[in-house]
């Protein structure tokens, strides 16, 4: 066959292929041998909690409930909290890796944010997950999961970003869209006043 003039050569065409499988392949194995490594790109440890054998004490807290209604929207805040909740509880309670613990016996119960947490305390958790859902004006954009660690400076700060982290990419794989950084916020308050901050 001839070959139109100026145009590349089928082994040029070849060796071009060539050259970019084999810088894929590169660059695929250094990623692999990065992260698979469990080093950042700074090459340093990522952290990761020391959690020690099962079974984990989990507490679930659904948020408000009671004469607390929570956001309002297509339902109520509440009875979202209660319905995931229970959900969560079930699936802890068939895993023997889990002693699944409450906040509070029912979820008619009305009790402050307070007195859920004394109530938690007093129970030793090793994890705490409090579920909540947001509402937005109508009109609104706002849509997806998001999760509030424990802000910097504070006692298990690491520990609480490390798992918002994974439940994060969690809901991500699930097919969640993720608000915030990755997913996660920090909420701060200045008296009555919740300021929203994005992970950075």
């Amino acid at each position: 066959r001839r070959r139109r003039p100026g145009g590349p050569s089928a082994a040029t065409v070849i060796g071009l292929l060539v050259c970019v499988v084999c810088f894929s392949a590169a660059f695929f194995l250094w990623k692999a041998a990065l992260f698979g490594s469990g080093r950042n790109e700074s090459g340093e440890e990522p952290f990761r909690p020391v959690v020690g054998d099962p079974p984990y004490r989990v507490c679930i807290d659904a948020g408000h409930g009671g004469s607390d209604p929570g956001a309002r929207g297509v339902i109520e805040e509440k009875e979202m909290t209660a319905q995931t909740a229970e959900a969560l509880l079930a699936l802890l309670e068939a895993d023997p890796n889990y002693i699944p613990l409450r906040s509070r016996e029912s979820y008619d119960a009305t009790a402050k944010p307070s007195e859920r947490a004394e109530a938690i305390n007093a129970q030793s958790p090793q994890l705490l997950l409090s579920i909540h859902g947001n509402s937005a004006p109508e009109g609104s954009a706002a849509a997806g999961f998001e999760c509030y660690p424990s802000v910097p400076g504070r006692t298990w700060h690491q520990e609480s970003y490390y798992f918002a982290q994974q439940l994060a990419q969690g809901m991500q794989a699930a097919g969640a869209k993720l608000r915030g950084h990755g997913g996660i916020r920090y909420i701060y308050y200045q008296g009555e006043v919740k300021q929203l901050v994005e992970s950075t």
